[in-house]
């Protein structure tokens, strides 16, 4: 019973493993006897009918959980309680059945006796699963190019679509108790033209066209994700994802997916994070899982002398002599339970026979000694090969059961601790250095273990437990029982423990460090005996008088487990001495309790210290075993994590000194709890008793920001992101003012001195170009920051400034057409479109807000004639709207604190607030902010406040006790003149301020909650790494850490907010679930991409029915190319100078025309462009993918199709027109080249082509067409062409097929002359006829001519007269010349004695495709053609050949 070994239980002091059915044919008790004489039966019958009995019992339909363990006694006797239980119940129906005789009534009441089963607990071994993520997605690469998304899913021929991978901009994981959640930010992509008459932007795709990895979105419940889709931001007026933006999913409640969202209105953002600025901000966050270190914890313990016990169980002794306790059998079985035959005590202790038992050579007299520890002190830890002897109780009973265990125990520790193996004991580490012995066999003498202390650092304090080795390591029997007033050694004494310890490092500088936990934290009892339910020794004995035999209840059920850590920061990096920084502890402990075999999902956040700029830290998490908390008090508090499914922000904050690094703040959702609470479990007390715990409720112990105010109002949050004038629209410079208006000389150069500084004393040299920058504090309340591209010139002699100061050179900007521009960098918000507004210097200049500046100086040189003011005038012709706004926090903290330029670097300043909120709650806080550097703020200043420190003064006069978490105050301050972060505010007569919220409430732990009862078998059963009850009692850190860090979430505040601008974002908020544990890639099914101008003059070849208009998404080549080209934002616009609507440098005309050939023959482009390409070369490459060539004709881009096409855009047969001939006559000399393909480049082959075959939001199929010439062999070399970007159709694949193929076939050469610009009328793409003529080289032409005119060839020569070539023996080069033949000689002697060949000449035209027309240095045209065949009739025959389809064999899917 003790080992909780069933009915396959060994003989007394015997070994091996019962089979079949079996009875122990030990004494029958009296009661059976006289049930055997009641029934008429004798002793044999009944040995066989409860042998019977036990083997019908082994037939089991139903499931094993179902049926209760049957348990055997240890000593060796019969089944009694159980199987007497089951033997009475079958006679009492069956037994005139089973024998024959009839049956006598039991005797007497004298004689009567009643068996009692005390209860049993069996708890569930089946448990809601918890639910968490395998993986964290990764963000996007930095400065990665937005995907642009084309295409246009065609209703009518089923192609086109394409499933979109968005990029990961911002990441956050939540934990939720029992399930983590994801939120996730994505861009999709540029959302293309959306405007007020196109709006759309990209369309959102459809909730089944939504897919994590392989799966769709819909196959879950709508509770469980939230999915917002944000088509656009120029249109929308905000440029933020909203509250407003979910189309699928639930949010803004406990149980939606997204419990946050709209969290105030339906305006509000949705992915907000903490930072330094508050609560709910607009701060980017990234969400990371570690690599390294994820573990942490202690686990497999060894034990160090803590006591051991057997099952505690009831032994009935129902007459304490005679035939009921025979030979004291029962008695000795009382006193190996716990100690006396009155069974009044708690348990007998006994040895583990292994311990330490000295330290640095010295042992200890009393039973057990706590030791300080240091570095390199050393510990012997001894195996003692002893057991406890046979003899025991004078052998009534048998202590092999104790003695196996044991031995099982030390062969594993001895196993474990093997040389270089690291241990803690409490929480130093320790490392075994020596072994006495290979390996510990019983029976061969002791094993000797030595370890030294190698850590200190992270204990609470450097102490273990060292015990008496013969009173506990080798004792005779037992170390003591219970009741002895001698305390035993407990379960918690210091056992030897592995760790693992976590650690994370920070993989940016951020405010706010979010360390998400995984956790499985449980006890399992196994068949312990249910200590609640036993008697009383008196009860006992009671029940002993009254003749009734008690059998103990068991428990199998799942308990409390608590588990301790702390964690412990420094600064990441290298110190000045260039060593790492010292770790510090944060003053707070945290435990998990759990009760169940599955995973907590728990968060700890960690504020940065708000007095400095965002930095890295890294974290290390320290276990605590069960010995660390044996010298703390019961009021000791801890923080136990438990981030319930309905919880939605932390519940628990507090802010720490952490030595030299400054005040953290921890928030997590729990509650405090003392260490009473969390020590032990009621399942080991008898006549249970709870004392609740006492909490005194005190002042706000944590008061964050939660907002900065006035709140976000999007009606006023329009930037300036363009300006111009009407004098640069006619070409001319920027408008130019000034004061006087008669004045009209040194306007720009007294500018340009007062703004970017003395041009002679500056190093750029003369006619080179420099920025500056510069904010300009305009009317309104309202700044611009601008950058200028000023030149530095020369003044010439004369110059009014030269003459008059000696002034050399002036600073010259706002000439555009010189490159001289004036740009937005930054603006504050207020600005409406159109409007006009003027920067200065001299009088009221705008470089300060600040009114009433002086003129010019006389030190300006550009001064002189009386100019007092001079500067310039724009128009705001570009604005953007946004939910963001700027200046709130630095405008409030330059209201309490001062001007931070007012102050040094370093300077501290302290602020109170005293306030009384609208609940009639009063408070006062302290704010401690520190003068920072602020290089490259948005507002130009270079010092800046720190986010401050607040602290509650904890007053009752001034501070109220009732505050409860969630309370919110308001502070407002007016803003002043001088004020530049706010000036906006202050012209809209807003105030500006922070609403405080009330994150903690202080509370001290008067009484923790404790058990008690009549008797206590174990005291710290929560948090005790080992037990007294061995593997009756199993923890869930027997083999392994209970916890693991799975994410850190690093947030930091924007500044400034990014808008995502020109956009297509989209978010998703995901439960983990059975369908998805792993954060794969999101993808989307696409039908409708990015919007552009579609160039089809019919637009009802685009099959959209909805958008009809002229800008829309497109499935044509022609619309992308065009554009890539035009696009300011994603393509090549702003470099070229052009726009969709002022596509100066496109051939719009043939972009129409190859629009029509791409949608007659089908050829459309889905597909997205996710890298940063070339763009000439992105076109170039691909045109052919749609039979186009890319060309530049006339300064312009033009596309145009490969093949000659029809008015309605079908592949022509008809005669193609030439546009020019060229022959010698007008081809210059010694310029025409010929260039034959190579032999690699003819050969036949095979073109195997891959395409994507898409359907409606489903996941696309990567196909592939194997297509040849017919009747070419199928053994052709292959050629492979990937056509996955953009194709996804059958037809389109095999076209491009035949193109490919039929080039290959038919194009042989190209040809490259020069000709005169005279009468040249040609573009790239045009057919031009050259007429060639050839006089090629034949053998047969060959012969000599001797020196007496004969002549000698290969074959005969007729009379006549030849040219020729001919080469003599006394010529330097090959000549030509007329050489007359008769009769076989030659008289003229000019030809005596030479080699010769006669010359013959052929004509041919050849129809070719101009590709090149480039000017060279003498002004003549060099043109390059290629090869176009073409029939007699002029037809090409490349048209010919792709309109044949039976002149291809095709294999591949239909």
């Amino acid at each position: 019973m003790a080992e909780g070994r069933l009915i396959h239980q060994r003989k007394d002091a015997e070994g091996g493993v019962v089979l079949g059915s079996y009875v122990y044919e030990a004494p029958l008790l009296p009661y059976e006897k006289q049930l055997i004489a009641a029934i008429g039966s004798n002793e044999e019958e009944y040995r066989q009918f409860v042998g019977e009995v036990i083997r019908r019992s082994r037939v089991r339909p139903a499931g094993y959980e179902h049926i209760p363990d049957i348990r055997c006694d240890p000593s060796g006797g019969i089944l009694t309680s159980v199987l007497v239980s089951l033997a009475v119940g079958v006679l009492s129906t069956a037994v005139s059945y089973l024998l024959a005789p009839k049956p006598r009534m039991l005797g007497g009441a004298e004689d009567e006796r009643t068996q009692r089963q005390l209860d049993s607990i069996r708890g569930g071994n089946r448990f809601t699963p918890s639910r968490g993520f395998d993986t964290v997605a990764e963000l996007a690469d930095y400065n990665s190019a937005i995907p642009i998304i084309f295409g246009l899913y065609n209703e009518a021929e089923q192609v086109g679509g394409l499933l979109v991978s968005p990029r990961l901009v911002w990441s956050r994981m939540l934990s939720y108790g029992r399930q983590q959640s994801a939120k996730l930010m994505f861009v999709v992509g540029e959302q293309g033209k959306a405007d007020q008459i196109s709006p759309d932007g990209i369309i959102e795709p459809s909730l089944n066209g939504i897919f994590i990895g392989n799966n769709a979105l819909d196959s879950i419940y709508s509770n469980n994700f939230a999915f917002y889709w944000k088509r656009n931001t120029t249109a929308s007026g905000f440029s933020r994802i909203q509250n407003i933006n979910r189309v699928y999913g639930s949010g803004g409640s406990r149980e939606a997916a997204d419990p946050n969202a709209g969290r105030f209105a339906s305006n509000d953002d949705v992915f907000l994070c903490q930072t330094r600025r508050g609560e709910f901000e607009k701060g980017f966050c990234h969400s990371f899982s570690p690599s390294n270190n994820l573990q942490f914890g202690v686990f497999a313990p060894i034990a160090n002398g803590n006591a051991y016990r057997v099952n505690w169980r009831n032994v009935s002794i129902l007459s304490r002599s005679g035939p009921d306790d025979p030979g004291g059998r029962l008695k000795a079985e009382r006193k190996k339970i716990c100690g006396n035959d009155d069974m009044d005590g708690t348990g007998r202790n006994y040895s583990r026979r292994m311990g330490i038992i000295s330290h640095n050579g010295s042992t200890t007299n009393e039973l057990t000694e706590v030791k300080t520890v240091a570095v390199n002190d050393e510990i012997f830890f001894l195996i003692s090969d002893t057991s406890i002897p046979k003899n025991y109780l004078d052998e009534k009973v048998t202590a092999e059961d104790i003695n196996s265990e044991i031995e099982s125990q030390q062969l594993a520790a001895d196993d474990a601790m093997q040389v270089g193996e690291l241990f803690s004991i409490g929480s130093t580490v320790w490392q075994v250095v020596r072994r006495d012995l290979a390996q510990f066999k019983p029976g061969k003498g002791d094993q000797g273990i030595t370890l030294k202390c190698i850590d200190v650092d992270d204990a609470f304090q450097p102490i273990i437990g060292i015990v008496n080795g013969p009173k506990v390591v080798h004792p005779t029997t037992h170390i003591n029982d219970s009741e002895d007033s001698t305390p035993s050694v407990g379960e918690g004494f210091f056992p030897i423990m592995r760790f693992a310890r976590g650690s994370i490092r920070n993989s940016r500088a951020c405010d706010v460090t979010e360390v998400g936990l995984k956790s499985v934290v449980f006890q399992r009892l196994n068949g312990i005996c249910n200590f609640m339910s036993l008697p009383s020794p008196r009860q006992l004995s009671e029940f002993d008088e009254d003749q009734v035999q008690l059998s103990s209840g068991t428990i199998s059920s799942h308990i409390n487990r608590s588990s301790i850590f702390t964690i412990y920061v420094r600064q990441a990096g290298l110190n000045k001495s260039g060593d790492e920084f010292t770790y510090e502890r944060i003053p707070l402990d945290f435990v998990v309790t759990g009760n169940k075999p599955v995973a907590q999902y728990n968060f700890i956040r960690i504020h940065h210290p708000s007095t400095a700029s965002p930095a890295e830290y890294e974290y290390k998490f320290v276990p605590r075993s069960g010995a660390d908390l044996r010298s703390r008090s019961d009021e000791t508090e801890y923080i136990q994590l438990n981030a319930a499914a309905t919880a939605t922000n932390p519940n628990f904050a507090r802010s720490v000194s952490v030595g030299s690094y400054g005040t953290f703040k921890i928030a997590t959702t729990g509650e405090l709890v003392s260490k009473g609470t969390i020590r032990a479990n009621k399942e080991f007390f008898n006549n249970v008793k709870v004392t609740g715990s006492t909490i005194r409720f005190g002042f706000p112990s944590a008061v964050g920001i939660d907002t900065f105010l006035p709140d976000d109002q999007p009606e006023e949050t329009t930037f300036l992101t363009a300006i111009d004038d009407q004098e640069r629209r006619d070409g001319n410079v920027v408008k130019l003012v000034q004061d006087p208006t008669n004045i009209s000389i040194g306007r720009m150069g007294a500018f340009g001195y007062e703004a970017f500084g003395d041009s002679d004393a500056d190093g750029t040299p003369v006619g080179g170009t420099k920025k500056f920058s510069t904010t300009e504090f305009v009317t309104g309340g309202r700044w611009v920051k601008l950058e200028f591209t000023a030149q530095k010139i020369a003044l010439p002699n004369g110059h009014f400034a030269k003459v008059a100061s000696g002034q050399q050179t002036a600073w010259r900007t706002g000439d555009y057409g010189a490159g001289l521009t004036i740009r937005v960098v930054d603006s504050s918000p207020g600005w409406d479109s159109l409007s006009r507004f003027t920067i200065r210097r001299g009088t009221n200049s705008t470089a300060s807000p600040a009114s009433g500046t002086p003129d010019y100086q006389a030190s300006n040189p550009f001064s002189a004639g009386g100019l007092k003011m001079s500067g310039y005038e724009f128009v705001a012709t570009g604005v953007r709207t946004t939910g963001s706004v700027q200046g709130r926090s630095q405008g409030y903290f330059e209201e309490i604190f001062g001007a931070a330029t007012s102050y040094g670097v370093g300077t501290q300043r302290t602020h109170e607030i005293n306030k009384t909120a609208s609940n009639g709650k009063k408070i006062k806080l302290l704010l401690k902010s520190e003068v920072i550097s602020g290089s490259g703020h948005w507002s130009g200043r270079s010092q800046l406040w720190t986010h401050p420190v607040i602290s509650v003064v904890e007053d009752e006069t001034v501070t109220d006790k009732t505050w409860v978490i969630g309370d919110t105050f308001e502070d407002k301050k007016t803003v002043s003149a001088s004020n530049i972060f706010a000036a906006h505010y202050r012209a809209l007569n807003k105030q500006i301020g922070i609403r405080f919220s009330i994150e903690a409430i202080g509370s001290t732990v008067i009484t923790g909650e404790s058990l008690s009862g009549d008797r206590g078998f174990a005291f710290q059963t929560q948090y005790a790494d080992i037990s007294f009850y061995g593997d009756l009692v199993q923890r869930s850190n027997e083999n392994e850490p209970e916890h693991n860090l799975v994410y850190v979430n690093e947030m930091v505040e924007n500044d400034p907010v990014p808008d995502y601008e020109k956009l297509t974002t989209a978010g998703l908020v995901l439960r983990a679930s059975n369908t998805f544990s792993r954060l794969d890639q999101l993808r989307v099914w696409l039908g409708r991409g990015v919007q552009v101008r579609r160039l089809h003059p019919d637009l009802s070849a685009y099959n959209d029915s909805i958008n009809t208009t002229s800008e829309g998404p497109s499935n044509l080549f022609t619309d992308l190319v065009f554009y890539l080209l035009t696009n300011y934002t994603a393509g090549a616009g702003s470099l070229l100078n052009m726009s969709a609507n002022t596509p100066n440098l496109v051939n719009v005309t043939d972009f129409e025309a190859t629009s029509r050939f791409l949608r007659a023959n089908k050829l459309f482009c889905n597909g997205a462009i996710t890298e940063k390409v070339n763009i000439r070369e992105f076109i170039a490459n691909n045109a052919p993918k749609f039979l186009c060539n890319f060309v530049l004709s006339n300064g312009k881009f033009s596309l145009l199709p490969a093949v000659p096409t029809e008015v309605n855009g079908e592949i022509s047969t008809n005669p193609i027109q030439v546009k020019q001939i060229f022959t010698s006559g007008n081809i210059l000399e010694d310029t025409f080249e010929l260039e034959f393909l190579g032999a690699e480049e003819r050969r036949d082959f095979r073109a195997v082509i891959r395409y994507r075959y898409e359907r409606q939001n489903k996941l696309p199929e990567e196909r592939t067409l194997s297509v040849r010439l017919a009747p070419s062999s199928d053994l052709l070399p292959v050629e492979t062409f990937d056509l996955t970007q953009f194709c996804t159709s059958r037809q389109h694949a095999f076209m491009v097929a035949k193109y490919f193929l039929a080039l290959r076939k038919l194009v042989t050469h190209s040809v490259t002359f020069g000709t005169t610009i005279d009468g040249l009328d040609l573009a790239p793409g045009d057919f031009i006829k050259v007429v060639t003529e050839a006089s090629p080289y034949t053998p047969a032409s060959l012969g000599t001519v001797s020196s007496t005119g004969v002549i000698t060839s290969v074959s005969d020569i007729a009379d006549g007269t030849y040219s020729v070539s001919y080469y003599t023996t006394t010529s330097q080069d090959i000549q030509s010349g007329n050489m007359q033949v008769s009769n076989g000689s030659v008289t003229d002697s000019t030809y005596y004695n030479s080699i010769f060949t006669i010359i013959s000449s052929s004509t041919s035209e050849n129809i070719y495709l101009v590709e090149q027309l480039t000017f060279e240095e003498d002004m003549t045209v060099r043109i390059v053609a290629s090869e176009y065949p073409c029939d007699a009739a002029q037809v090409s025959e490349l048209a010919k050949l792709i309109a044949d389809d039976a002149a291809f064999t095709a294999q591949g899917p239909p």
